[in-house]
């Protein structure tokens, strides 16, 4: 995919509120209203610990879409990304919000051991308004 232009106009909202997790499990953050907004990026950062046994992680971050913030998300984009042992890094995601519907859920689910940790936060910014935000 292509990088996403954001436009003049850009706003940043907490993807995810940094977190610490099972090497197998998942974080999630809903409701973010992307309303006017048709582009952003999602800058996801992690690090992983798998207590020294060298292991990596695959990590599948998603991003889902509903009519209503408390409503039922259906997966809008998905990516599948791979973080080493005992490794920081950066995983950004352009996204192409034109068809999406105005409430969003992002989440990242790790596939690793469960004895192992994953430290997740994200940013969500928005961008590509057609009116200047308020």
């Amino acid at each position: 995919m292509f990088p996403q232009h954001l436009g003049d106009y850009v706003e940043s909202k907490i993807g995810l509120e940094a977190q610490q997790i099972d090497g197998n499990g998942d974080a999630n953050n809903s409701g973010i209203d992307r309303q006017d907004f048709y582009s952003g990026v999602l800058s996801v950062v992690a690090n992983y610990d798998s207590d020294g046994d060298g292991d990596d992680n695959d990590i599948t971050i998603t991003i889902s879409d509903s009519d209503s913030s408390g409503g039922t998300y259906a997966e809008y984009e998905s990516v599948d990304v791979t973080i080493d042992d005992d490794e920081d890094k950066l995983f950004e995601v352009d996204l192409d919000l034109k068809g999406a519907k105005q409430y969003l859920e992002v989440e990242v689910d790790a596939d690793g051991d469960s004895a192992d940790t994953l430290t997740v936060a994200a940013t969500l910014t928005l961008g590509g308004s057609v009116e200047k935000p308020v």
